[in-house]
């Protein structure tokens, strides 16, 4: 039966492996041996090893510099909201008594939209009439500029980020509390006390491989 399952996973996992490796990971094995070369596409007899060269003379480019670490900044902001949560829908999905089905629906339904919807229904939300700015006047905030602004325009971003993609993560770690349940179920020992009765001992898996499946996403 494992030998079965195997086999079954492996044709359902073969073909995007391959089309990973084809397509992912050899480009990346290859941009990485090229950043250390002069390697020029349209006459690549001439290529020479230079070492670190490339990196030294992309770290003296502002712009790059300028990215790099707004890169970093997104990343900081995002990875943390995203993560957490999805976890704190997929608990509160798990707990809930009804309509479980249209909860998972509802929060899912934005990672299948486009990105250009997406960015159209934000920039709806992000305008100076819109939606957001209209609830912050009723609490007394001036207008903000959001996407507007040099300095709001990253955070902005981000969180529109974590709103399309937090459902990826919430099914995931809806998942991983279905497959836990099971292990612990067969993982429950019973063991007799000193005075007679008997009690149970349940060990559950922990979430550190859907933890990690979410972050390298």
């Amino acid at each position: 039966m494992k030998q079965k399952n195997a086999i079954m996973g492996m044709a359902f996992f073969g073909p995007a492996l391959v089309l990973l490796t084809l397509f992912l990971f050899l480009p990346l094995l290859l941009t990485l041996r090229f950043s250390f070369t002069d390697y020029f596409a349209l006459n690549p007899d001439l290529t020479h090893f230079v070492g670190l060269e490339n990196y030294f003379e992309i770290f003296k480019d502002e712009l790059f510099v300028a990215a790099f670490f707004n890169t970093v900044k997104f990343v900081i902001i995002i990875v943390p909201l995203q993560c957490g949560g999805a976890l704190l829908l997929a608990l509160a999905i798990n707990k809930a008594a009804h309509c479980k089905k249209y909860f998972k629906v509802a929060f899912f339904i934005p990672v299948v939209m486009s990105l250009a919807v997406v960015s159209t229904l934000w920039i709806q939300i992000y305008s100076p009439e819109g939606i957001l700015n209209t609830m912050l006047s009723n609490f007394g905030i001036d207008t903000q500029a959001f996407i507007y602004s040099a300095d709001q325009a990253l955070p902005s971003i981000a969180i529109m980020s974590v709103w399309q993609g937090v459902g990826y993560q919430m099914i995931i770690f809806l998942g991983d509390f279905k497959i836990s349940i099971l292990r612990c179920m067969k993982r429950l020992r019973w063991t007799m006390r000193p005075n007679g009765r008997s009690s149970a001992i349940l060990r559950c898996p922990n979430s550190n491989l859907c933890v990690y499946l979410c972050l390298s996403r």
